[in-house]
């Protein structure tokens, strides 16, 4: 990726290059990118950081959203190595997933606060704060690393300011003010820490507790720039770089733990990198999303497991069913099937098993409700200002599903003036293109967000941090 147009080594000014971090509910990712040129092609501009391929990861750009407190061993894992700790039956500890969790809170001040359940931290000394601070410290370490390794990309890169995509809170909040001093502390950490946050055998517990310790009276610069909303984002990598589009799109992005809704609309304002806007009262955040399938999914295995079962039992197999209902969704929706080992016997479950659930027929309803109402509430907007055709962006994870594939190309809004509906690609043709391998593309829906907050335009309202 980048061809030779290496940022700041070939003539390129990159003073205004970005990191941002997406802490995705399944997987965390990072990117670099560079503010958008006519004259310079996406590859050159757009650095997807390989933080999966520091520690070992599946896919070299994602890593789990995890970490586990291991009592039995008094060590700290992170990333895939603490699901794979904790599905290796080695340890009683469950692992802590789903990071974003914490930053939808509404209240995330006394979110943050609060202990950590004990199944968690059996010892009860952790606030949830304390494992997402240790959390940013690893993935801040991550992007060091993954920056210096990196041929094309310049050292000095790694001074330039930051940001995150958030899920639910506006813009201009005191959680993002309060999410600054998250990075601060994180920084202190990675600093002091170093490749102990990375290490296979986990960091020790008391070296993880004396640097959160310290990084309370002593943090460090996360330099932290401003937060951009994930739907927001979403648009912005497809935008950026993807050519014609209609004057008004809708962003509609599925990810594991919340379906986020934006609109934006061009705007006559010359420079390119401010071409686009939200439109208001478009912005919307559902808890109904990927993760809603898992649970339904497991549901099911239960229930097939039998009633009469002993609690114990059905609670052991509820547990290895959480720990691997990813790789069991994936198989599901890709081999129409999925099974799973309970006392000796196995256990399937198939698609239309699912698809014919009332529960799973009334999550579908429901973001086809949603989706039906921002689309013709963008279609409106489109309307007054004289357009008839819109564009829609599926984001995030859950775009690739074939049950949103569909709703999005049979959905039409209840406005007459609009003949079009132009569905963009869930990847775009640049990122398909040689600057970039395929497990770029396998795996771009998910990045997208890391992307699109690195090169948007941030408004007065987010510089707050």
């Amino acid at each position: 990726m980048g061809g030779d147009g290496s940022p700041g080594m070939q003539g390129h000014d990159d003073s205004a290059a970005r990191v941002c971090i997406d802490f995705g509910t399944a997987a965390s990712k990072a990117s670099l990118c560079l503010p958008e040129r006519d004259d310079v092609s996406a590859g050159e501009l757009v650095y997807p950081l390989q933080i999966g391929a520091v520690v070992d990861e599946p896919s070299p750009y994602l890593v789990q959203s995890a970490l586990l407190f291991d009592r039995d061993h008094d060590r700290v894992f992170f990333g895939g190595r603490a699901m794979a700790r904790a599905r290796s039956g080695e340890t009683t500890s469950v692992p802590l997933v789903s990071f974003k969790t914490f930053l939808a809170a509404r209240d995330l001040n006394n979110t943050l606060t609060s202990r950590l359940l004990r199944t968690i931290d059996i010892t009860g000394r952790f606030q949830q704060r304390d494992a997402l601070v240790l959390y940013t410290a690893f993935l801040t370490r991550l992007v060091e690393r993954a920056v210096l390794s990196d041929q094309r990309l310049a050292p000095r890169l790694l001074t330039r300011p930051r940001r995150f995509a958030y899920p639910r809170w506006r813009p201009g909040s005191a959680a993002n003010v309060y999410l600054a001093g998250v990075f601060d502390q994180a920084a202190a950490i990675a600093e002091s820490l170093g490749d102990a946050l990375l290490d296979p055998a986990g960091l020790e517990l008391a070296a993880a507790g004396a640097a959160l310790d310290a990084a309370r009276t002593r943090p460090g610069d996360g330099r932290m720039e401003g937060a951009v909303f994930e739907a927001r984002a979403a648009a912005e990598c497809h935008l950026a770089f993807g050519g014609e589009t209609p004057e008004h799109v809708l962003v509609f992005d599925m990810g594991a733990g919340t379906t986020d809704i934006t609109a934006v609309r061009r705007t006559p304002i010359g420079y390119k990198r401010h071409a686009w806007q939200e439109i208001e009262g478009l912005r919307a955040t559902m808890a109904l999303a990927c993760d809603e399938v898992d649970r339904l999914m497991i549901a099911r295995f239960i229930e097939r497991a039998g009633a009469k079962r002993s609690k114990a039992a059905l609670d052991r197999f509820w547990r290895r069913l959480s720990l691997h209902s990813r790789p069991l969704k994936e198989a599901l929706f890709r081999d129409g099937y999925c099974e799973a080992e309970f006392e000796g016997r196995m256990i399937t479950l198939r698609s239309q098993d699912l698809f014919k659930d009332r529960t799973f027929v009334r999550f579908q309803r429901a973001l086809a409700a949603a989706y039906q109402d921002a689309l013709s509430r963008v279609a409106q907007a489109a309307a007054e200002d004289g357009a008839n055709a819109i564009g829609v962006i599926l984001a995030g994870g859950g775009s690739k599903l074939t049950f949103i594939q569909q709703m999005a190309l049979h959905t039409r809004p209840s406005v007459s003036r609009i003949r079009r509906i132009d569905l963009r690609p869930v990847v775009p043709a640049w990122a398909q293109g040689e600057d970039f391998d395929d497990g770029f593309r396998d795996i771009f829906p998910q990045v997208a967000i890391s992307i699109g907050g690195a090169v948007a335009a941030m408004t007065p309202m987010e510089f707050t941090l």
